[in-house]
């Protein structure tokens, strides 16, 4: 009796061994595509505030002046960075795009006008946020600036590529959401069917559904939640790795403004946090749910049905 007692504890003790296995690497698997959103979602970020909108000011605006309007516009919660340009940096940029010094000979008069370049936050680097900051800039300084100019097709061309990309990213979540939650309700039907026997003996010397169905319960949480956790910690073992072999893979992107690491460091850590216990939580649900779901088919079926 001890020793077919032992027996079947070494064999509940192996199948919720593979069990905790079998789920670990679906929640590994959703982890990895949750870190890739996270990645694509800051590269995104990064391609939108490189996007530039240009504030060309008249031959007369005083410099003065101009640096009252880039003091103002990058304390704006919309502006990532502004930047004045004068005009001997706009000639010295230009003249090291035509990459020939000699041109300096050629030019007496310097017709670029001095300038800010505004890079907007991600958020409000779009067409539409792009138009109504030129009609406000414009509004009472029309005596200091020429013109506000920006290239509105690409504008749209970035924000229209990058939300495609996205609705592909999270359609194929969704994909392997499903069948990550089609998986695990597999693996843990098959671990109440080799318990079903125990299950029918429980019901026979007269325990009530509850009482049945608590350990099982109780066990599928553990499940999730041991699950869970493994599969966090080999993902990021799995990152220190990669990191090992290729740093600039999990370098962040401090953006056109160089932007404070502290910040960027800060919201990588709370999207992971997210992602972390997003797996865990999805864990712990789908293993409870596929267990309840699980135990009332096999307390319900008939005695013929087990076999």
């Amino acid at each position: 009796m001890a020793a077919k007692l032992k027996k079947n504890t070494l064999r509940g003790s192996s199948t919720s061994l593979s069990t905790i296995i079998g789920i670990t690497l679906v929640l590994f698997v959703l982890c990895i595509t949750g870190g890739l959103v996270i990645k694509a979602n800051s590269l995104v970020s990064t391609i939108k505030e490189q996007l530039s909108v240009d504030i060309l000011f008249r031959e007369s605006a005083r410099e003065v002046d101009i640096r009252q309007i880039e003091k103002e516009l990058s304390a704006q919660d919309y502006v990532l960075q502004a930047k004045y340009i004068s005009q001997d940096s706009a000639r010295a940029l230009v003249l090291k795009m035509w990459n020939d010094s000699s041109a300096l000979d050629l030019i007496d008069y310097n017709p670029l006008r001095p300038a800010i370049a505004i890079n907007l936050r991600q958020e409000y680097a779009n067409p539409d946020s792009a138009r109504v900051f030129k009609k406000n800039i414009l509004e009472g300084n029309e005596h200091l600036i020429e013109e506000v100019h920006y290239d509105e097709a690409q504008f749209m061309t970035v924000n229209d590529g990058l939300n495609n990309l996205t609705l592909l990213f999270l359609g194929f979540s969704a994909l392997l959401l499903l069948i990550a939650v089609a998986l695990i309700n597999n693996t843990i039907r098959l671990a109440i069917y080799s318990k079903r026997f125990l299950i029918r003996t429980m019901q026979l010397v007269g325990a009530r559904t509850l009482f049945i169905k608590k350990p099982f319960i109780i066990s599928a949480l553990y499940q999730g939640i041991t699950a869970g956790i493994l599969a966090v910690i080999l993902f990021i073992g799995t990152g220190v790795l990669l990191a090992e072999y290729n740093p600039e893979l999990f370098m962040s992107d401090y953006g056109v403004g160089g932007g404070n690491p502290n910040e960027i460091i800060g919201i990588n850590l709370k999207e992971y946090g997210l992602l972390f216990s997003g797996i865990i939580l999805t864990g712990i649900f789908i293993s409870v749910v596929s267990t309840f779901f699980a135990l009332r088919k096999y307390i319900r079926i008939k005695t013929d049905q087990l076999y």
